[in-house]
Order: structure tokens, then sequence, then C-alpha cells
């Protein structure tokens, strides 16, 4: 999802971060911020739902479900119900919200849109964020350092860098063999499969449903694997890199366009002769 799109949810954000003057991630305290906008935070069982916010005439209460492990997880939770509070609180006195809510933007309500924006904005400030992507190739570990400088879930974090990175590049989501989300860079020239279908063999992603693992570095996979158009795909390579997250069940899968492609959209630019001695045994993938 473009999130030039939203400028408004954006512009909140940046409000608020010029407000308190912040200018590294370290000084994104959500405690603080929620404090002055008379908001109360507080951490408790909550069935069915992730977080929840309820309006009080000026203030209000979050709510942020106790069994929820990860710091990075109730963060953006915390800064998605800011979201509501700031964008919405006129229109919706309360909301409740799912951990779906966070990640699957593309079936979301345009509120739920607005209110991942702000969160993304205020949590990865687009200014601080690029300062630490500029020139970087497409890497799954950029990612995991970048999660841990911002204090953001990986997954949170891989959906901002593929807006923001300079290379096309798209993050999927895959649980239990199957497409669960994907969020791919505006320039990003192909289209991709949807979700709910079912993972190609040729993935690295399906390898960890079938064999328990995935390659830990980036492959080069036939695109037939992620884009919808088979005979567009079947004249492509990709690269794709993936993290499994075996306590959800699901696989990170970051895929992004050879270099050598990326002075073109037109398919026949990938065509290229393979020689056959690199491809893995199983005729999957080629090594280069």
């Amino acid at each position: 999802m473009n999130s030039s799109t939203f400028p408004i949810p954006i512009s909140r954000a940046r409000s608020i971060l010029s407000d308190w003057g912040i200018s590294n991630p370290q000084e994104i305290d959500l405690d603080l911020i929620a404090a002055e906008l008379g908001i109360l935070i507080v951490e408790k069982d909550i069935a069915g739902s992730a977080a929840r916010l309820v309006c009080v005439g000026r203030s209000a209460i979050i709510s942020i479900n106790q069994h929820i492990r990860e710091v990075g997880r109730k963060r953006f939770a915390i800064a998605h119900e800011l979201g509501h509070f700031i964008l919405h609180k006129h229109q919706t006195p309360g909301t409740i919200c799912t951990e779906e809510s966070f990640f699957t933007w593309y079936n979301q309500s345009v509120g739920v849109k607005e209110a991942n924006v702000f969160a993304a904005e205020l949590l990865m400030p687009e200014s601080l964020f690029r300062e630490h992507i500029v020139k970087t190739t497409p890497d799954l570990k950029t990612v995991q350092r970048l999660s841990g400088e911002f204090n953001t879930t990986l997954t949170a974090t891989a959906i901002r860098y593929v807006e923001l990175g300079e290379l096309p590049c798209a993050i999927f989501a895959s649980c239990a063999g199957k497409v669960k989300w994907f969020s791919a860079s505006q320039n990003f020239p192909y289209k991709l499969i949807k979700p709910g279908s079912n993972l190609h063999e040729y993935s690295c992603a399906n390898d960890f449903f079938k064999n328990g693992s995935a390659p830990s570095e980036p492959e080069t996979v036939q695109a037939v694997a992620w884009f919808e158009n088979y005979e567009k795909g079947s004249r492509c390579y990709l690269y794709e890199q993936a993290i499994p997250l075996p306590l959800y069940n699901t696989v990170l899968s970051l895929i992004w366009i050879r270099e050598d492609q990326n002075r073109s959209t037109e398919f026949e630019y990938c065509e290229s002769p393979l020689d056959p001695e690199k491809f893995t045994p199983d005729g999957k993938r080629y090594r280069w």
C-alpha cells in the first residue's frame, strides 16, 4: 500500500514528532506521548482482539492484549490506536482491532489503513528511516537490524522497507503453505500472486512448510513462483530471501528483481542464457 495516498495521517504523525523534537528512534516514547494526549495505556486480557480504544470526552483508554509477547508488536498496536484517537475520535468513540488489522492492509477499511499509516510514520519516520536504507540492497538482515533500531516488529519494518526502499521489491507473508498477504513497492513493475494462493514449489518459503527449514541467504528463483502471469514469470528470475517465524507458522519472504533486470520492464530483457549445471539438484532454483 502506498502511504502517500493518506497525507493526513502522515501529517498528524509528523506534527507529533516535530512537537517532541524527535531526532532518533530511541526518543519515540509512546507512553509519554499518550500521557500528554490524556490517554491511559493498560495491558489486560482481551478476548478476540489485540487492542482496543475507548474515548471518554477528551481522554481515552488504550487496552493492549497482555498476551502479546513482543515489545515491537505492542508498540505498533499502541501507535495504531493512537492513530484512531487522533484521526477518528469524533466519528468513532471506540475501536476493536485484531492482529489482522495491523498487517493485512489490502482488505481493511479506510480508517484502519489510516491508523496503520499513522503508526508507521510515528514509529519509523520517513526522514529517519531513509537515512538507514539509502543505497542498500534488499536484505532481510538489514530489515532485522532496522527492527532493532526502531524497536518495531520484523513484519512492520519489512513493510516500511519495501515502501521506502530504492529498488523494486515486495514482502510476502505465507502461512500453512498459502500466501497470507503481501506488500509491494510502488515501483514494482509486475503483478504478483494474490493472497490465498498456494505457494509454488520453486519458492524458498515453500521449503519451510515442506521440509521444516528455508535457505537463510538470498537465492535466485524463477519468477513464476511469485508472479501472477505464468508466461511472464517463466521468463524472469528473482531473488528471494526467507525468514521462518515458527511460533506463528509463518514465513516472511523478501523478493526483488535481479540487478541486471531493473533497467527494463520488458520481459524480453529478463531472458538470459543459464548454465544448466548451476541449477540446484531438484531443478527448482539457480545458484549464481
